[in-house]
């Protein structure tokens, strides 16, 4: 359970400076003492506060094109989330989502590695086995447009969206020799009736 608590003295002096060593262009700096705070705040049990300061600095490190220190940000948030049993639903994917916007598709391998996190935190904390379809969706399209198609398919196929998935499924056919096209919509059809999903892959 997340319980938001008075913080820790000294933590505000620490948040003050913040502000002026992103303006600065010390990253590092800026980095180091978010993490600084962020422990501060959990150690105390102020979860909820951890939380969001997590969310703030992941988001603003990402709009300074910081994304390693953005996507550590946004795994230390994840942490907080599987810790404290977080739930997994609208309000908390929000953060997630505003993190992941903030990579604006420039760096999707830190994007990626940040989501794959929070589809582990669903498998834990959600109700689907899989993970909540929603997260891998995000997932499989930042794959997609690095052009990752395996990856990419194997996200789609727990993702519910099996119209994106035939248009992803069609630019993978292109992208390869066009007697195997139906070959790729094939194999998903398959992958899906085998994970039951069969719905969907009447729509593919």
């Amino acid at each position: 359970m997340v319980r938001p608590i008075k913080s820790t003295r000294g933590a505000a002096s620490v948040a003050d400076k913040l502000e002026e060593r992103l303006k600065q262009g010390d990253y590092y700096g800026a980095l180091q003492m978010y993490k600084t705070l962020y422990s501060r705040y959990a150690a105390a049990g102020d979860h909820l506060r951890a939380i969001e300061l997590a969310h703030t600095a992941a988001v603003q490190l990402a709009n300074h094109d910081q994304w390693t220190a953005s996507r550590e940000m946004g795994c230390l948030l994840l942490d907080l989330y599987v810790t404290n049993k977080v739930p997994v639903d609208e309000s908390n994917k929000s953060r997630i989502k505003a993190i992941s916007e903030a990579f604006r598709n420039a760096c999707p391998k830190e994007e990626a590695e940040f989501l794959k996190h929070a589809v582990k935190w669903s498998k834990t904390n959600g109700t689907r086995q899989r993970g909540d379809t929603e997260l891998q969706l995000w997932l499989a399209r930042v794959y997609t447009h690095e052009k990752d198609f395996t990856s990419a398919n194997n996200h789609y196929l727990h993702a519910e969206s099996p119209v994106e998935f035939a248009g992803v499924l069609a630019q993978h056919a292109n992208e390869g020799y066009a007697s195997e096209a139906d070959l790729f919509v094939a194999r998903a059809v398959l992958q899906y009736v085998q994970n039951s999903q069969k719905n969907s892959s009447l729509k593919l």
